[in-house]
């Protein structure tokens, strides 16, 4: 089961998703990727992450929607003295992933953030065979 439908995406697009024939593929999609980065949820999850995964999946349906219309992603701007065509690709940047904003607010949601104890690993103590002597201050044992 999903965390999220595509009722709580169409706001986020202004669009009916309803006829959409690709909406719960991309909503799966996007779970399995915030699943890769938090772990896998119990039903029923947060409403903060199902705010989260919704802000996601509006982020690549838009991306996706660009793509189709616009594959190259060129831009352009022309005047009457001027003009120019950059093929940047920009509504492509994080591609069909997560971006480490998406990523940050997944574990935050999730209540992943914050800080922890870095564990060390034990094991034998070596210590050097130098000692200083106690009625000098002369190093013994060099």
């Amino acid at each position: 089961m999903a965390w999220i439908t595509y009722i709580q995406v169409e706001p986020l697009v202004q669009t009916d998703l309803s006829s959409n024939e690709w909406i719960d593929d991309l909503i799966a999609h996007a779970e399995g990727l915030a699943e890769v980065e938090i772990g896998e949820q119990t039903e029923p999850v947060s409403t903060a992450l199902q705010t989260v995964l919704s802000q996601i999946v509006a982020r690549i349906w838009r991306a996706g929607k660009a793509a189709s219309t616009n594959p190259a992603g060129f831009q352009s701007e022309t005047s009457p003295e001027y003009g120019y065509s950059v093929p940047t690709g920009s509504h492509l940047e994080a591609g069909f992933g997560l971006t480490y904003r998406e990523k940050k607010d997944l574990r935050k949601a999730a209540g992943l953030g914050g800080l922890w104890v870095q564990p060390l690993t034990s094991g034998t103590l070596e210590t050097s065979s130098i000692s200083m002597s106690t009625d000098s201050d002369v190093w013994e044992g060099a």
